[in-house]
């Protein structure tokens, strides 16, 4: 039987909890939903609406080209979330393998990946994964590609 004060804490947290899954399924159905709420072009210039305030018309305000800033924001949102599904998947998937591949290969292959992923897991990812993206060039292809091979 609980009692009264983890009752109050299991309530909060479980409170809490729901309140970041819905903050979380809000951003994603923004984010999927965006290109069929937003009104054109989230890369159209208007410069004579340039560095606008926040209004009814632009709840974000515009940025210096006369873009609505909440319209870039939910493709950036959009973009971000597709490249980050991307990565998973494609860690998963690599990891699966490599795992599959330890088993079926025998004792020999199972200590030769131990040893390479003991040596991927030695370097710290995010600057393995900043120096790949210096390499090929700034671009979203590049950093998915970066953070794939650095397993971040």
């Amino acid at each position: 039987m609980r009692t009264v004060p983890q009752l109050i804490r299991s309530t909060r947290r479980s409170a809490l909890d729901a309140i970041v899954i819905a903050l979380v399924c809000v951003v994603v159905a923004t984010a999927l939903l965006g290109p069929l709420l937003a009104p054109g072009s989230v890369f159209r210039s208007n410069v004579l609406e340039a560095l606008q305030p926040p209004s009814a018309a632009h709840w974000f305000g515009t940025d210096d080209q006369g873009r609505d800033v909440l319209w870039r924001l939910v493709a950036g949102a959009r973009e971000t979330l597709l490249a980050a599904m991307l990565v998973v998947a494609s860690y998963s998937a690599i990891g699966c393998l490599v795992a599959v591949l330890a088993t079926v290969g025998g004792r020999w292959l199972d200590e030769v990946l131990m040893r390479v992923t003991d040596i991927a897991l030695a370097l710290p990812g995010m600057v393995v994964a900043l120096g790949f993206a210096a390499a090929m060039g700034p671009s979203l292809k590049s950093a998915i590609i970066a953070m794939i091979l650095a397993g971040v």
